[in-house]
């Protein structure tokens, strides 16, 4: 099983400051406009794009909070299997042009073994990284790849990408495997693997643009693949959406990139195409297959912004309530729509706040008979954050 444990945000977007703990299977994100409930979802989804080795987006260097020179992210995560238990923090510094001072640490126990927690990784203050203990264990005595490792390092900070989670370095280490069979060694490769593997299979960000109805070019494996999940999602959907099924329907071959054969298929609902089905079915569509893999899988960590977006109040408060008792996996949800507030424990709620130093709050002290919809709402009143008479001026004098 893999979580999700602990996410630190500094200088991101509109955050200057921003802690919070992931105590439950289920983290519901409420707040106004504006306070920061997207950025969570746009931090967690470049935590997946670094961890998968991949170049960051300039969309995410243009959201360093405009004070501040670079962000800051801190995320733990704990991974236990078979009778393995991790305990693993990653952080890093990103600003316009690259990402540095990576550090990766973990504490580990099996069994009889016990590792507390320590730096396995620290490209902040050495031409490569430290500690030397740990560089020797995963480079070894190689000259040739002393040398490798440093170019790998230059190259990924200069092309935007992780030093640590680059395919470089990690071929680097993978190649030592072979040769390598000491029992330090091989932890440490089984660290950095199980972040790999989580943010390539297990974590999934879903933002809020849908963008499933236009049609696509798949290969033939790929169009299998998307078959079997289209058939699986129509299992689930009718009890959604009264009388809805999905098919795949393909238009024409079409040569890849490769040049290899590909199809170009599009979705359709009930034998029309799916593109002209409503905001709210498309919603529906484009969530359920992250929320069947969460249901089911335990290592499974899905993020969604945006949850409640075109989908009916009472609707969405039964999938929240059925997520919060029977999912095995992690979900993390933004949602303007407060259903859930009235129907699942207060532990699984977070609130954003007006404060850039304190983004995220839990609410305390609130007792078991009281509504926690009415006790928000009237929190949003009495802090005047929503003004009626400064809007209505505003609309006014927009007239000109």
């Amino acid at each position: 099983m893999k979580r999700l444990s602990r996410i630190e945000i500094y200088n991101f977007k509109n955050i200057k400051r921003a802690e919070l703990d992931f105590k439950n299977s289920i983290l519901g994100l409420y707040g106004q406009n504006g306070s920061g409930k997207t950025a969570l979802i746009d931090v967690l989804d470049l935590i997946k794009t670094i961890l998968c080795g991949q170049k960051i987006s300039s969309d995410f260097s243009n959201m360093i909070h405009v004070d501040a020179d670079y962000s800051r992210i801190v995320v733990q995560f704990t991974i236990d299997e078979n009778g393995r238990h991790s305990e693993i923090e990653y952080s890093f510094k990103f600003n316009r042009s690259c990402i540095y001072d990576e550090i990766l640490s973990y504490a580990y126990t099996d069994g009889e073994t016990r590792v507390a927690k320590s730096k396995l990784i620290d490209t902040s203050n050495s031409p490569i990284f430290s500690p030397v203990s740990k560089y020797k264990s995963l480079i070894g005595p190689s000259k040739v790849n002393e040398l490798d490792v440093m170019v790998i390092k230059k190259m990924a900070r200069k092309e935007f990408r992780s030093f640590i989670f680059s395919s470089e370095f990690l071929e680097v280490v993978r190649n030592r495997s072979d040769e390598c069979k000491d029992e330090e060694f091989l932890r440490h490769v089984y660290i950095l693997e199980s972040l790999v593997n989580f943010a390539n299979y297990e974590l999934f960000v879903v933002k809020s643009k849908c963008c499933i109805d236009d049609s696509m070019v798949l290969s033939k494996s790929a169009l299998d693949v998307y078959k079997k999940r289209i058939e699986s999602m129509n299992r689930v959907l009718p009890y959604l959406v009264p009388d809805l099924t999905l098919d795949v329907q393909v238009l024409e071959k079409e040569l890849m990139r490769d040049s290899s054969v590909g199809y170009r298929v599009e979705l359709v609902s009930n034998k029309m195409p799916f593109k002209y089905e409503s905001d709210g079915v498309k919603r529906i569509v484009s969530i359920l297959q992250p929320l069947i893999e969460v249901f089911n899988a335990d290592s499974v960590v899905v993020a969604i912004d945006d949850l409640d977006c075109g989908i009916h109040e009472y609707l969405f408060g039964e999938i929240v309530k059925l997520m919060s008792e029977q999912a095995k996996g992690q979900l993390i949800f933004t949602a303007h729509n407060l259903r859930p507030l009235e129907i699942i424990n207060k532990k699984f709620l977070v609130f954003t706040t007006t404060d850039p130093d304190n983004r995220y709050v839990r609410y305390k002290n609130i007792a078991a008979h009281n509504n926690l919809r009415d006790v928000y709402i009237r929190d949003i009143a009495l802090s005047d954050f929503i003004k009626s008479a400064e809007i209505s001026y505003g609309v006014r004098k927009a007239k000109g």
